[in-house]
Order: structure tokens, then sequence, then C-alpha cells
């Protein structure tokens, strides 16, 4: 098992877990050979990020509560979303020209999705959404009713 720092922790890196044996197997392994030590200043900040975590587990919480709402409301826009314990949403809405008007469209309210294009995301790309524990209901509301006037 692994996660990364960069995502939860606005951080650098990530860690694996695993027996011995197999993290011997990913330290001796071309992932980690020849790669160098997070800056100083990413350690310090994935460090904070767990200091906050752990302090607050309300947080944590929020941060899921707000994820399940935002998919429950994308879901009633019609749109397939997948059901994962992710606080991100991502979603095809055919072309890449339409995702990309529809990206520029919330930008342009002051409202921020990102238009990406994944190996794996097809030739066309996604809106991708990034939920926090910071987001108000209202905002959430706010995104998903812009959104709706949008597709």
């Amino acid at each position: 098992m692994g996660a990364t720092l960069s995502k939860a922790f606005g951080a650098y890196g990530g860690f694996v877990i695993g027996n011995s044996k197999f993290i011997k197997t990913v330290k001796t392994g071309n992932v980690i050979t020849g790669s160098s030590s997070p800056p100083n200043a990413m350690v310090a900040a994935a460090l904070k990020g767990l200091e906050i975590v752990e302090n607050n587990p309300e947080l944590r919480l929020e941060l899921w509560e707000n994820a399940k709402y935002l998919k429950k409301e994308i879901r009633n826009l019609g749109l397939k979303v997948d059901d994962n314990y992710l606080p991100i949403v991502t979603f095809s809405l055919g072309t890449g020209e339409k995702m990309e008007h529809i990206h520029q469209e919330l930008m342009d309210m002051g409202i921020y999705i990102q238009y990406v294009k994944y190996v794996g995301s097809g030739s066309e790309g996604v809106l991708r959404i990034v939920v926090t524990s910071s987001h108000s209901k209202e905002q959430i509301d706010l995104l998903v009713s812009s959104l709706g006037k949008l597709i």
C-alpha cells in the first residue's frame, strides 16, 4: 500500500507500506535508484500536514462528507461519477473543445476545475474537480449549479 503526500498535504513525495521483503525490493528497484531526497521545505510541509490531520480528525470527516455530497450532486446532473473514497470527481463531457469551453466559463465565474488529458483518460481528456474539507456546501452548490447550466 502507498499514498501520496502531494494531494492531501500539499507537499511532495509519498510513502509505501509493506513487509521488509517488499520494502527491500522497492528500495533497490528502478523507482528509487538515482532519486534524490525531497527538498527540506517539502518535508516540513508534509510533516506539518500530518500533524494537522492527526490533531484535527474532524477535517477528515468534513472532507469525506464534502466528497460524498459533491458526487451525489454531480450524479443528479446525470453525469457518471466513480463511487470511491477519493475526494476527486472526474468525468467526460464529449469533446475536448466542449470541456475546455466549460473549464473556461467556470474560470470566468471564479470557479476552478481542471481540464486535463491524463494517460488513460481518453484522447479528449476529462474534467476534474477536487473538493477539500474547507469547501462549504454553498460553494459546492454554486459549482454544481453553474456546471449544470453549462452542460
